[in-house]
């Protein structure tokens, strides 16, 4: 609480010392003539922020002249214009008015004479703004108007690529999701809940500029307009899903609400989601590592029911356009019971006979919960793109786990018995996770910058105590208690500066993690074991990317860096655990970071109706972690974690769309990877060496149709044979269809679709070749069959964009 109590009473001040500054307003007056200095009527003067957005507009009197009253700010831009007449600016820095009366006296606008004939109309410059830090991309009516949810505006974007389940990739890697310049899931539990109709521009921030790293990834910063009018405005939304029509496999539904009174917003954003999954899993194994070979075969029959309880209640304070303050609490609930029924026989191959079986049932239930408070605060220092930008929040999780499961284990080498073994386990744990994130960007000129970052990441007093249980007796060995504390902080300071057609932007982040804790394990015999974890892990992570723009349209982009990821706390426990019978784990308190070097070389080419990217790079990366598998018996096997293996990947990614008139746009993104993995030396007494080399792809095609008053929606998804160090992934498919239609002025919106229409023509699966044990794992199940659903969603008081007079 005292944190709490902190960031409110820091909150208190800065709204306080706010309000004085910018309750004041200013006048701002002046007349409109034209060259012969007469008096120029009707025409449009708009008062601009330093984000070119609109603060208040008027239109000159038969005299020309004109007042306007807005709420002051330092810059800003007075912009006129009349039809026949050329639009004029004026920056006017209020500092150098008193009394907040600004008199700009005759104001000449000139006629603007075209050759109607020779006229050629190009609205490129409103459709993309390149920044220094970020490319801003305007958000037409017409997209807006026809489109069902946030992710069909985020669909046309170069380079960003939305799959069926609604999962985001850009520039190759999964997309952080801003809102308003803050991480969406501080307000949106589900980013559909991203109100359509209030978006102004979405800004694409490369990572590799704003914080450095591989060059993959970045940001999509969705900015959304002011609700302008007070009163409530909201969406509410339920999408009912279904494999069988004999009940429902998933179903969502949110609601987002809002209250705007003058500079002051609160919404609730609700939402629920319901589902039920069934699968089943073949394993087949032949293992050579022993003197005579033996055969595996796994049947595993599951279903997974789950429910998630999201609830988000803030408060939003805009006392001008320049300056943004949020805080807000949250609440998480999730809930799943795991059913798994598991057959599994083991066969001695040169006798040809049954050795070993056993039949599993095991039944699952958890809790997860957590409470928060979630802050921001944004406040733009100039008109060229000074701002200082901070945003963080608290947390406190807690988990229940309770595990139970009855074993039927048959022994067929020497004689027939049969034998019993029921055991449960539960598990309780809790920490508190403080996240904090800083930047102030100092722009220089508008031709250079340093921009500046701090974020803190503190996982405090995490415990988890897990109890063991046999026959409902607690069986001390395999009960455990692990505890820790971990910090990492990351300071990045980067330097930018563009001239002519190049710009260059270099920089080096600092992260420090650092593990403070012990692993606890009990024994028969009352002695307990710890073992205790003090780790640092400190690197630095450089990069530098330059950049050569051709035109508006073009640009290139080469980037080089360096980056490392420590291992989990987790991964670092050398306890073999042993709770279950067959499959024991264990860490490795002596992995060491994964290091990571890319060189990117990217080409864009931008424009309203095609858009198109395209990435080559070389990634090499030492030292990757991953669990090795490998036999102990031919029916125990054990888990450990191990710097496995060197990876270099040489490819391209492709990202094309391509708007062919109003009622059809499509997009189509390809990756073509060669790899190479070479298994280092592990610290188990066994070898596999072995190298493995090869290629991988995929490909990703959506489109949308207006059919008259409706819309269609087809995405196609096929990935081809992917490699991993040990093996490789099955080929796989991906496919949706749906067709959506809106009513009610366009406030109301009915989707109809199916999913996996063809998946399940694909076997799906993967196999792996370790320490002599050759294994093939097929899954099937509900995630692969056809699943029809459809969906409601209602926009209620849309605010002030008008779009309910644009017709589909």
């Amino acid at each position: 609480m005292k944190y709490i109590r902190l960031i409110l009473l820091l909150f208190i001040f800065v709204f306080s010392s706010n309000n004085y500054i910018f309750s004041q307003s200013i006048t701002v007056s002046g007349r409109i003539i034209n060259k012969e200095k007469e008096p120029q009527s009707f025409v449009n003067i708009t008062i601009v922020d330093s984000k070119d957005s609109i603060i208040s507009g008027v239109i000159s009197d038969l005299n020309g002249n004109f007042s306007i009253t807005a709420n002051q700010e330092y810059l800003f831009k007075i912009l006129t214009s009349s039809v026949g007449y050329s639009s004029k600016t004026i920056l006017v820095d209020s500092n150098k008015h008193k009394n907040n009366i600004i008199k700009l006296g005759n104001i000449e606008i000139e006629k603007n004479t075209v050759n109607l004939s020779k006229v050629e109309i190009n609205n490129f410059r409103n459709y993309v703004d390149k920044k220094f830090d970020r490319i801003v991309y305007s958000v037409s009516k017409d997209d807006i108007a026809s489109s069902s949810s946030i992710l069909d505006i985020i669909r046309l974007l170069p380079g960003v690529v939305v799959d069926q389940d609604g999962n985001i990739r850009f520039k190759g890697a999964s997309a952080s999701i801003f809102v308003n310049d803050q991480p969406a899931e501080y307000i949106y539990p589900n980013i559909e809940m991203i109100p359509v109709d209030r978006i102004s521009k979405i800004e694409l921030i490369d990572n590799a500029i704003f914080s450095g790293g591989t060059g993959l990834g970045g940001i999509i910063n969705i900015k959304l307009k002011r609700i302008r009018s007070d009163g409530i405005s909201g969406i509410i939304s339920t999408k009912l899903t279904s494999s069988y029509f004999d009940k429902l496999n998933y179903s969502r539904s949110f609601l987002n609400i809002n209250y705007k009174y003058k500079n002051f917003t609160l919404f609730n954003n609700f939402s629920f989601n319901n589902s039920i999954e069934n699968s089943q899993t073949n394993i087949y194994k032949t293992i050579n590592s022993f003197t005579s070979p033996f055969d595996h075969k796994t049947s595993n029959e599951s279903e997974f029911t789950s429910r998630t309880l999201n609830n988000y209640i803030g408060l939003i304070y805009e006392p001008n356009e320049i300056t943004r303050y949020y805080v807000g609490v949250g609440n998480f609930n999730f809930k799943y019971n795991y059913l798994i029924n598991n057959v599994f026989t083991e066969t001695d191959v040169l006798l040809n006979r049954k050795s070993n079986s056993y039949l599993i049932f095991a039944d699952t239930d958890s809790e997860q919960t957590y409470d928060g408070i979630n802050f921001s605060f944004k406040r733009e220092l100039d008109t060229i793109g000074t701002y200082i930008n901070i945003f963080g929040s608290i947390q406190q999780n807690a988990n229940l786990f309770d595990y139970s499961t009855i074993e039927d284990y048959s022994i067929f080498n020497y004689s027939l018995t049969d034998s019993l073994h029921r055991y449960s386990a539960n598990t309780e744990s809790e920490v508190k996770n403080i996240y904090f994130n800083a930047h102030y960007n100092y722009q220089i000129s508008e031709k250079s910058r340093v921009l500046l970052t701090y974020s803190a990441s503190l996982r405090l007093n995490d415990k988890n105590i897990d109890y063991y249980y046999i026959f409902d007796t607690l069986y001390i060995p395999q009960s455990k208690s692990d505890f820790h504390n971990s910090q990492n902080h990351e300071i990045n300071l980067r330097y930018g500066k563009s001239w002519t057609k190049f710009k260059i932007d270099a920089g080096v982040k600092l992260s420090t993690k650092f593990y403070n804790g012990y692993f606890l394990r009990y024994n028969l015999d009352n002695k307990d074991t710890v073992i205790d974890i003090n780790k640092i892990y400190i690197e630095p992570h450089p990069s530098v990317s330059l950049y050569y723009t051709l035109n508006k349209a073009n640009e290139l982009k080469l980037t080089f860096s360096r980056t490392t990821k420590a291992p989990y706390f987790h991964q670092l426990n050398d306890f073999t655990y042993k709770n279950n019978s067959y499959y024991w784990s264990s860490g490795n308190s002596k992995l060491k970071s994964v290091s990571y070097y890319s060189v990117y070389l990217n080409y864009s080419y931008s424009k309203p109706k095609f858009n198109y990217t395209t990435d080559l790079f070389v990634s090499i990366s030492d030292n990757e972690i991953s669990r090795i598998v490998y036999p102990i018996t031919t029916m125990v096997s054990l888990s450990k974690y191990e710097n496995a293996f060197y990876k270099q990947t040489i490819g391209f990614d492709n990202s094309i769309w391509y708007r062919l008139n109003k009622r059809i746009n499509m997009s189509l993104s390809f990756r073509i990877n060669m790899y190479n993995f070479e298994r280092k030396e592990l610290s188990v007494n066994t070898s596999n060496s072995n190298d493995i080399s090869g290629f991988g792809y995929y490909f990703k095609y959506n489109s949308s149709i207006k059919l008259g008053k409706c819309k269609a929606l087809i995405y196609l998804n096929y990935t081809g044979k992917e490699l991993t160090y040990n093996g490789y992934i099955f080929a796989r498919f991906n496919s949706s269809f749906n067709i959506n239609r809106r009513f009610l002025g366009n406030k109301f919106t009915v989707a109809l679709g199916v999913k996996n229409i063809l998946d399940d023509y694909i076997n799906y699966g993967s196999v792996s070749d370790n320490f002599g044990v050759y294994t093939e794992t097929n899954y099937f199940g509900t995630k692969y069959n056809r699943q029809f659903f459809i969906s409601m969603k209602y926009i209620f008081r849309k605010g002030d964009r008008n779009t309910k007079n644009i017709n589909l």
